[in-house]
């Protein structure tokens, strides 16, 4: 119950830091990897990034819980 806590925290705080740090810090370049949502404003990029952050740190914890039940089923 704790460790899921704990991942749940980890990824509703890790979503927000990681949008803040490319908008604060990756935009500023005319050639970056985040073009389309730098072009935005910066509340718009912060919530996309955001969702998209989200979904990422969800999904690999999601492949995590699986390949840890699978290697667990296997021993």
């Amino acid at each position: 119950m704790l460790r899921a806590l704990m991942a749940a925290l980890a990824i509703l705080h890790l979503g927000p830091g990681f949008a803040f740090l490319v908008v604060a810090f990756a935009c500023e370049d005319s050639f970056s990897y985040f073009q389309s949502a730098c072009q935005q404003d910066a509340f718009s990029a912060f919530v996309r990034l955001t969702f998209m952050a989200w979904a990422a740190l969800i999904t690999g914890l999601m492949v995590k819980i699986i390949v840890t039940k699978y290697i667990n089923k296997i021993n």
